[in-house]
């Protein structure tokens, strides 16, 4: 996520030089294709999926990017990628805080977690005595019930 908003940065940096600079199009045009190849690499294929299954065709067809692109309307050119980096780097801010890292946990471990409302940042330098954990877990469903 972090290289896909660096990538977007530098895009639209680069298009205030590409202009009156061939070279700094070509730049552009490189650095897209590095930020779809991130892109289809790591957060593509959910993006497509969930946009395809929960979004009305109304809604989809209402989106932002053709009012910035458009030469009747904004017109932004190479500039929409600084409105995408803004937005790219919200959701970059939100995976560091709210997004754990669940790599090498059971789902026994992150009930635990969870249960213990350790912060999502904090889940990697965590450790639990699952056996213990787990016990004090139930009890508290029980005196729940």
């Amino acid at each position: 996520m972090a290289g896909m908003v660096i990538t977007l940065l530098l895009i639209g940096v680069l298009s205030y030089p590409a202009v009156h600079n061939h070279d700094a199009t070509r730049a552009q045009a490189a650095l897209t294709l590095l930020w779809q190849g991130i892109y289809s690499l790591t957060v593509g294929a959910q993006a497509f999926a969930v946009t395809a299954e929960i979004s009305a065709t109304r809604i989809i067809a209402n989106t932002v990017e053709p009012y910035l692109i458009n030469p009747m309307e904004v017109y932004l050119k190479g500039k929409t990628a600084l409105v995408w980096t803004a937005l790219a780097s919200l959701a970059l801010i939100w995976c560091i805080f709210r997004l754990p890292e669940t790599k090498d946990w059971t789902y026994e471990e992150l009930d635990v977690l969870f249960e213990k409302r350790v912060k999502a940042w904090r889940f990697k330098a965590t450790e639990i005595d699952l056996i213990m954990e787990a016990g004090s877990i139930a009890n508290k469903e029980r005196d729940s019930q």
